[in-house]
């Protein structure tokens, strides 16, 4: 039987950009959820979220990435540079590498920015990347591309199981011997507060489907807000990263 080991890791989250830093929070019991300020006066009640804060693609990709890109393949990209080098593992063989990303959601910020720009200027405002923007598969994709890789390359999409399934997969191509090695995880970027809210028309949109999951009477302490082991958990908090 094959031995998987974890060698590196990296992460963007709103608990912490590295993963030293999102441990450190994480054992201090700290927590990154936050009221959206918005909830209340919409509709009368509160809600939470857990955005990203200081996030600055810019110091993980030149610009021309940067303007191809949705955030979800941005924070893909940042948290994927941190685990390699954090492995330290030397040249990755590109026909021996894989690249496995979990997201549910895809590029969904460059849908509605695409939508906004549609309906306020008409279809020549549609920016003309933003097909390769939404696409689910384009954070495993700029992954590849970033470190010239040619193994395989794949996107799970399983609601909130898309990471962990992702890491599994990628684990089970080492296993049968189609990798020896597989940058692998998840992530989502359709909060759009992220980078000065530049898309609020998505604000609501995400509340009323935080509805739909449960959150008809969510509670008022955000350390209480999150709890899906507990009975009294009334729902889930829309995250990024």
């Amino acid at each position: 039987m094959v031995e998987i080991a974890i060698t590196g890791t990296g992460i963007v989250s709103a608990l912490g950009t590295d993963s030293t830093d999102f441990h450190r929070r994480l054992l201090a019991g700290e927590t990154s959820i936050k009221a959206s300020p918005w909830a209340a006066e919409v509709e009368g009640r509160d809600a939470w979220q857990a955005v990203i804060e200081g996030f600055d693609p810019a110091d993980w990709m030149d610009r021309r990435i940067e303007e191809g890109t949705d955030l979800f393949a941005q924070f893909t990209l940042a948290a994927a540079e941190q685990a390699v080098r954090q492995a330290d593992l030397g040249e990755l063989d590109p026909l021996r590498t894989a690249v496995v990303n979990g997201t549910s959601i895809g590029g969904v910020r460059a849908v509605m920015k695409a939508q906004h720009a549609l309906d306020k200027d008409g279809p020549g405002a549609v920016p003309r990347k933003t097909q390769i923007q939404i696409w689910p598969n384009m954070a495993a994709a700029q992954v590849a591309m970033r470190y010239g890789l040619h193994g395989p390359s794949l996107t799970v999409t399983t609601a909130c199981a898309s990471s962990l399934d992702a890491i599994g997969t990628a684990a089970r191509i080492i296993e049968r011997g189609d990798a020896d090695v597989a940058i692998a995880g998840g992530t989502e970027g359709g909060i759009s507060l992220a980078g000065g809210g530049r898309d609020g028309d998505f604000v609501p949109v995400l509340f009323h489907t935080a509805n739909v999951y449960g959150m008809e009477a969510p509670a008022t302490d955000p350390n209480r807000a999150m709890l899906p082991f507990d009975v009294k958990r009334s729902g889930i908090v829309v995250g990024e990263g």
